[in-house]
């Protein structure tokens, strides 16, 4: 976290899943943004982002639209959600 005239600031990347621990990781947890279509196509990336909501971060997952070109229908980003958050979609 940055601090600003005494404010703080998060920053967070949005980085491919091979980058995570160089780019992401952060001390202590604070907010993430997250590729919902790497949450949902990549373990690892998922597991990543699953332990850091457990340390305390935000985790805010992103519709895929730069990416894909189209986001992401709402059904998955909820299971996108739901898949770091612990929670099973029903």
């Amino acid at each position: 976290m940055t601090s600003v005239r005494g404010r703080g600031i998060d920053f967070s990347v949005i980085a491919p899943p091979a980058y995570l621990n160089a780019f992401v990781a952060q001390e202590p947890a604070r907010v993430h943004h997250v590729g919902a279509q790497h949450i949902l196509s990549d373990d690892a990336y998922r597991a990543f982002f699953a332990r850091e909501a457990e340390r305390g971060a935000e985790i805010v997952v992103d519709n895929g639209l730069f990416d894909l070109g189209y986001a992401l229908p709402v059904e998955l980003l909820v299971e996108a959600a739901r898949a770091v958050s612990g929670e099973r979609s029903s």
